[in-house]
């Protein structure tokens, strides 16, 4: 998996934590659509299942051919393959603002910390009939922009809530996360653009059938008889 759709499956799966601070302990399930539009104008549509249980959450391609789990108790990121019976674990701790991306501790010369920028541009647009407010999260580095613009709604309210993702007291490492907190509702679309040099690559996720659900904590671990890669 590419970096950078590493990085953005990362935000979104965390932001959709963030839902758990308005809506306790009700998990939920929903739908994603992501449509990866690249440099060279290229573009590809996907569909994903999402399932979020209080500090786990974990999106998986309808076929099963893939999935990424986060587990903020665990503070690791898991890659599962299916196909390979296999997995990748990475530990927040080892992630750090690196081109295209967190990836393994790499520190290069002249790349210094990020400018990050939250602004609440007062914007709505109405998304599936309901009304959502614009965010923007933008990263500004040596290397690249990176910037965030996530649709919220507050309409959508569920009887009960869960916990936050953020109620780990161990720090995320990736400082637009930080910002995450400040956003309320659930996230009907986000749009991620990266731009490095002049080639820019964008990625538009959008949510759909929210549905309050009882999921098993079995559903965000690494099957049995499967080997690290």
């Amino acid at each position: 998996m590419r970096p950078f759709r590493v990085i953005c499956l990362m935000f979104l799966v965390l932001l959709l934590c963030r839902v758990g601070e308005i809506t306790a302990r009700a998990d939920i399930v929903c739908e994603a659509t992501l449509t990866i539009a690249g440099a060279g104008g290229e573009q590809s549509v996907e569909s994903m299942d999402v399932y979020v249980k209080a500090n786990k959450v974990k999106m998986e391609r309808p076929d099963g051919s893939r999935a990424v789990v986060l587990r903020s108790d665990l503070q690791i990121l898991l890659n599962i393959s299916p196909s390979e019976s296999a997995y990748h674990e990475t530990n927040f701790s080892q992630m750090y603002t690196v081109p295209f991306g967190p990836m393994p501790l790499t520190i290069s010369p002249g790349f210094g910390d990020p400018v990050i920028e939250f602004d609440d541009t007062g914007a709505t647009e109405l998304i599936d009939g309901l009304s959502c407010k614009q965010y923007v999260i933008t990263e500004i580095s040596s290397f690249r922009l990176l910037q965030y613009t996530v649709y919220a709604t507050d309409e959508l309210i569920f009887s009960e809530t869960f916990d936050s993702f953020f109620s780990s007291s161990a720090p995320i490492e990736y400082r637009p996360f930080e910002e995450m907190r400040k956003i309320p509702g659930l996230p009907l679309k986000i749009v991620i653009n990266e731009t490095v040099g002049a080639r820019t690559y964008s990625q538009t996720y959008e949510f759909s059938n929210y549905q309050q659900s009882a999921l098993d904590d079995s559903l965000f671990s690494v099957p049995a008889g499967y080997s690290p890669k």
